[in-house]
């Protein structure tokens, strides 16, 4: 009898469980999930998908053919691929990544972020900032969960990194370190977290409603980290692309270029010369003028 009810509510929980997971995809709580929706769905997860891609993949799981997913076609996809079936995969990609968000509720509302981004960007910063001395205390960043939200409290890391994007941005005789036996007191730490910002902003970051304090409290604003984090990656890795690091950048010279004007183009233009460049050596003769449109 005890295991019977105990199966019983693990069915109840699972059947709850799945019951929230399919709002997130039925943004306007109609009961069903259309291309609309699920196109938002993708695109706040970053990917790309036509329209023609998306039906496809409603298509596979809408069995009364009504172009849309009702909540029992979505529990029949759901038990039909866990038992091994691939009828309905792509949708269940989808529904994996989007239950893997971190769902943080604060005073102005929920943020969702992928725990896969704020992974990579953990795994990043551990391979740039290995070895690294005054972040012996903050090093390793655990990549599961929101660790790195915490290791950014005391305004070191993102201090080191931001040297890490563009050096010498940050004298790092200014920043505050601990001192053994004695922590960091809150004025020193919003110092350094001040610093942060302002150099962040000196070299391109958009900062705008972030302030020390939210860094300081970044598990409750995991939106903030992973926003000022994504974008020092972004100059850091934009940077490494030149001449000396790169010199088969040669290749890329157009009719009547010289190499000095193919080193004045910016690193993301470089970035999508040469994405160009490979593209045009295959079947397509297509040509990417920005990485969101082809």
């Amino acid at each position: 009898m005890g295991r019977i009810i105990e199966f019983n509510l693990y069915q109840e929980s699972t059947s709850r469980i799945l019951s929230n997971h399919f709002r997130s995809f039925d943004i306007d709580g109609n009961g069903v999930i259309d291309e609309t929706e699920l196109q938002k769905i993708l695109k706040n997860l970053g990917e790309y998908a036509s329209a023609g891609q998306v039906n496809e993949m409603i298509a596979q799981v809408d069995t009364d053919d009504s172009g849309t997913i009702n909540f029992n076609e979505f529990l029949s996809v759901m038990k039909n691929v866990r038992s091994g079936d691939e009828e309905g995969l792509a949708f269940v990609k989808v529904y994996e990544k989007q239950k893997e968000l971190i769902q943080v509720k604060g005073a102005v509302g929920t943020h969702s972020f992928s725990q896969e981004e704020m992974s990579a960007f953990a795994e990043h910063l551990n391979f740039v900032l290995d070895g690294d001395d005054d972040c012996k205390h903050l090093l390793p960043i655990n990549p599961d969960g929101t660790d790195l939200c915490n290791k950014v409290r005391d305004g070191i890391l993102l201090a080191k990194f931001i040297n890490c994007a563009v050096p010498d941005t940050i004298d790092m005789r200014a920043v505050n370190f601990p001192k053994p036996g004695k922590p960091m007191s809150v004025f020193e730490i919003n110092e350094n977290q001040e610093l942060g910002i302002a150099s962040a902003k000196a070299i391109g970051c958009q900062v705008i409603n972030m302030g020390g304090a939210e860094l300081v409290d970044g598990k409750n604003h995991p939106h903030l980290v992973l926003g000022i984090v994504w974008q020092l990656v972004k100059i850091q890795l934009l940077n490494s692309i030149n001449l000396k690091n790169f010199p088969e950048l040669v290749r890329l010279l157009e009719d009547g270029e010289t190499m000095e004007d193919l080193m004045k183009l910016p690193p993301d233009q470089l970035l999508l010369r040469w994405f160009n460049y490979h593209f045009g050596t295959g079947w397509t003769r297509q040509k990417v003028n920005n990485f969101g449109v082809i």
